[in-house]
């Protein structure tokens, strides 16, 4: 924010409800403005480079919560599902191969096929 640039909140709906308030102000606020953040004892001035970005978890996982409203009318909310499948083996292997690593490759997908299944066992 002071230096312009991307602010990334990551899993921003598992966040302290005052750092979430605080939010809305980084969300309207202007160059050259003025925040404060919670646990930041100075005030932080915008730049007028400065880009939002939020990124949360379906709230129906545990802990995470529903964005206030105040929030959700100030952003663009882009929604995409999981990957199933064959897709999230295919996600698994790009990343595996940009890394040139086929042993941590097969233990990752090992990993997934083992999730998938516990979970549809606890269905």
């Amino acid at each position: 924010m002071k230096r312009g640039g991307f602010f990334i909140a990551d899993e921003i709906n598992l966040a302290e409800t005052s750092v979430i308030a605080s939010l809305t102000t980084a969300l309207e606020s202007k160059e050259g403005e003025e925040i404060f953040v919670p646990n930041n004892e100075d005030p932080i001035h915008i730049h007028k480079d400065y880009f939002f970005i939020g990124c949360q978890n379906d709230t129906t996982m545990y802990g995470r919560k529903k964005l206030p409203n105040s929030i959700m009318r100030k952003i663009v909310l882009l929604e995409y599902p999981f990957p199933k499948g064959e897709s999230l083996r295919r996600v698994i292997l790009n990343i595996a191969n940009e890394t040139q690593n086929h042993t941590i490759t097969s233990k990752i997908l090992k990993l997934v096929t083992n999730i998938k299944s516990n979970i549809k066992h606890r269905k």
